[in-house]
């Protein structure tokens, strides 16, 4: 399932850059404290939830997450989806 939603990311990544990155790094909601409890829903240091921490909630296999490859020179830009692996809180 993960592979597959990561295939379909960046599938909408190339059609559709613009949105994609304004779903991905601009809309967050402050995190419920079920949502900050929640063992696989990413939520950020200041309890806020984007779009890929939901994803994640319902996708990770595992220590398997998708994370996003940003661009070194602009760090505003989704470069594209990949899975990673989640250990002691971190994406490695």
């Amino acid at each position: 399932m993960i592979e597959h939603m990561v295939d379909f990311l960046n599938a909408a990544l190339k059609q559709r850059t613009t949105s994609m990155h304004h779903v991905f790094l601009t809309v967050a909601v402050k995190a419920t404290q079920e949502m900050i409890d929640h063992p696989t829903i990413q939520v950020t240091k200041d309890d806020y939830v984007r779009m890929i921490g939901m994803l994640n909630g319902c996708v990770s296999e595992g220590n398997k997450r998708i994370m996003m490859v940003m661009d070194e020179e602009d760090e505003k830009k989704i470069l594209r989806f990949e899975i990673g692996e989640f250990v002691d809180g971190v994406m490695v």
